[in-house]
């Protein structure tokens, strides 16, 4: 993506101005996979006390979709940082989400986030990736150090990913 340019349409709210993607009262609600970040799968999510408790993808017209529901815990530490996710990792979508034109973050720090996969599709959970959130918070709140252990059911691997973050004004 060296010197490539990228523009994402806004609406007058800030967020992502798509008609395949559903926000209410500034939270993302749902997106199919024709939205402008569809990818394969048609999402819902559910949002409880500002935290987002479960998103459920399935396929709409689409076999490539790994139908899948993520269920979400949190701590009782708040979420300082306007519009992140604190997702299973962080990659480039991460500084698109920042804008914050996906709409309101979670209020709190995700503790758990389980990943229950349905791989044939016949409504049965085949295997599970469970993702363990750990933070070291500096003097303002702010997450200074995130260790994310990942375990996979079908599998004897544990992953770990570690973040060190700095914050600058």
């Amino acid at each position: 993506f060296v010197n490539d340019t990228f523009s994402i349409p806004i609406d007058q709210n800030g967020l992502l101005d798509d008609e395949n993607t559903t926000f209410v009262d500034g939270y993302l609600i749902s997106t199919n996979s024709s939205s402008f970040f569809g990818g394969n799968c048609d999402v819902t999510r559910l949002w409880e006390n500002n935290n987002l408790i479960q998103a459920n993808y399935y396929a709409q017209n689409n076999n490539n979709c790994s139908v899948r529901k993520v269920l979400r815990e949190y701590n009782e530490n708040l979420n300082p940082i306007r519009f992140y996710w604190n997702d299973w990792h962080i990659w480039f979508g991460t500084v698109i989400e920042l804008t914050g034109v996906f709409g309101k973050e979670s209020k709190n720090l995700l503790s758990k986030s389980t990943t229950l996969y349905d791989d044939d599709n016949d409504n049965s959970i085949d295997r599970e990736e469970i993702y363990n959130h750990y933070y070291q918070l500096d003097e303002d709140g702010y997450p200074s150090v995130i260790n994310i252990i990942t375990t996979y059911s079908n599998s004897m691997i544990e992953r770990s990913v570690t973040y060190q973050l700095t914050y600058t004004n």
